[in-house]
C-alpha cells in the first residue's frame, strides 16, 4: 500500500509539472526606435530573434529600416502604425499576427507570406516595387482589413494556394490587377473594395471553387471581375470553373464588369449590380454558367454579351440597355434565357 501511495505521488507531481510547464505565460517585448525607459530593443528584428513561440511583439511609432523575418509564432503589434521600410516583412512560421504595420519602399514584396495559419491585419502597404502582399502555396491565411496601394504589380496575390480568406481590404491604384488568384481554390473574397488599379479589379486564372461576395469593384482599367486561364496555359485546360460571384457592386471599368473568357464554366454569378462597364456581363467560349438576378443596367455597349458560348442559363435578370443590345448571342447555340425583365433587346 506505502509503494502504491508513493507512486501515486510521483505520478501527480509529474502531472502538476507538465501542467505548470505547459502554461507558462507567453512574454512580451518592447520595440522603439528612439529606446527609453521599458523599451527591450530598437530593432524589430532582435526582438524577433530573442522572442519565443507565443510571444507578443509591441512596435512603437517609428522608422525601422530593415527587412522582418518572422521566424517563430508570433504576434507583431504595432502602435501608431509603425514604418518597416526598404526590407519588407517576410512570414516563415504558421500562426503569426501581422497588425497595425505601414509596410514601404519594398524592391520587391511589401509582405511575402511563406507559411500557413497566420493573420494580416490593419496593415498598410504600399510604394513596394512588386505585389502588396504576395501568398504561394499557402493555405488557411486571413488577409484583413488592410489598404494595399501604389504597388508596382500586384495589390494581393495568391498563387496555389487553397482556404484562404480576404475580406474588408482596400485596394487600390496598383500598377497591375487589384487582386490576382492563379491555381488556386476554395479562398474567399469579401467586403473588399477594389479599384483604380490599371489591371483587373479581381483576375482568377486557373482557379475554381471561390466564392467572391460584397465587393465594390470599380474604376479598374481592365475588367471588373475577369476568369481565365494562365498565361502560357495549354489550350486544353480549362479557365476558371465553379466559382461563385454574388451580390458584387461593380461599376465604371473599361473593359467588361463581369467577364469569362477561355472555357472558363460551370460559374454562379448571381444578385450582381452591374453598371456603366464596356459591356455589363460577357462571356467569350465559355459553358454551362449560371447568370441569375442579376440588375445589369447602362452599361456602355452590351448588357449580357455571348461570343462562341454555349450551355448557359440566363433568368431573372433586369437588363436595360445602354447603347448596344440587352443580351447580344454571337456563335452561340443551347443558352436558356428565360423570366429576364424587360425592357431588353435580345441579338443573335
Amino acid at each position: 500500500m506505502e509503494k502504491f501511495r508513493y507512486w501515486l505521488v510521483l505520478v501527480c507531481f509529474a502531472v502538476t509539472m507538465l501542467v505548470l510547464t505547459g502554461t507558462v505565460s507567453a512574454d512580451t517585448w518592447y520595440v522603439d526606435d528612439d529606446g527609453g525607459v521599458g523599451i527591450n530593443f530598437t530593432k524589430i528584428q532582435d526582438a524577433v530573434d530573442a522572442a519565443q513561440d507565443n510571444d507578443t511583439i509591441f512596435v512603437y511609432n517609428g522608422t525601422y529600416d530593415e527587412q522582418v523575418r518572422v521566424n517563430k509564432r508570433l504576434t507583431l503589434k504595432g502602435i501608431e502604425y509603425p514604418v518597416v521600410d526598404t526590407g519588407g516583412i517576410r512570414i516563415y512560421a504558421d500562426g503569426c499576427v501581422i497588425d497595425g504595420f505601414n509596410v514601404t519602399g519594398m524592391e520587391g514584396t511589401g509582405i511575402y507570406v511563406y507559411s500557413d495559419y497566420n493573420m494580416i491585419v490593419n496593415n498598410s502597404i504600399y510604394d513596394n516595387e512588386d505585389d502588396g502582399i504576395e501568398l504561394e502555396g499557402l493555405d488557411y491565411n486571413t488577409i484583413k482589413n488592410n489598404w494595399v496601394f501604389n504597388n508596382s504589380d500586384d495589390g494581393i496575390d495568391l498563387d496555389d494556394s487553397e482556404y484562404n480568406t480576404i475580406a474588408n481590404n482596400t485596394v487600390f491604384n496598383i500598377s497591375d490587377n487589384g487582386m490576382d488568384i492563379e491555381h488556386s481554390f476554395n479562398n474567399t473574397l469579401i467586403n473588399n473594395t477594389v479599384c483604380l488599379n490599371t489591371g483587373s479589379g479581381i483576375k482568377l486564372k486557373n482557379s475554381s471553387n471561390n466564392n467572391i461576395r460584397n465587393n465594390i469593384i470599380h474604376t479598374n482599367g481592365g475588367a471588373g471581375i475577369y476568369l481565365c486561364l494562365s498565361w502560357g496555359a495549354e489550350p486544353v485546360d480549362v479557365g476558371s470553373s465553379y466559382n461563385i460571384i454574388t451580390s458584387n457592386i461593380i461599376y465604371s471599368n473599361d473593359c467588361a464588369g463581369i467577364e469569362l473568357a477561355e472555357k472558363s464554366s460551370n460559374n454562379h454569378i448571381y444578385n450582381n449590380n452591374v453598371f456603366n462597364n464596356s459591356n455589363g456581363i460577357d462571356l467569350d467560349f465559355s459553358f454551362n454558367n449560371t447568370l441569375k438576378n442579376n440588375t445589369v443596367t447602362a452599361n456602355r455597349y452590351n448588357g449580357i454579351c455571348f461570343d462562341d458560348s454555349d450551355g448557359n442559363t440566363i433568368s431573372n435578370n433586369s437588363v436595360f440597355v445602354g447603347y448596344g443590345d440587352g443580351i447580344d448571342l454571337e456563335n452561340t447555340s443551347n443558352n436558356i434565357i428565360t423570366n429576364n425583365t424587360y425592357p431588353l433587346q435580345i441579338k443573335g
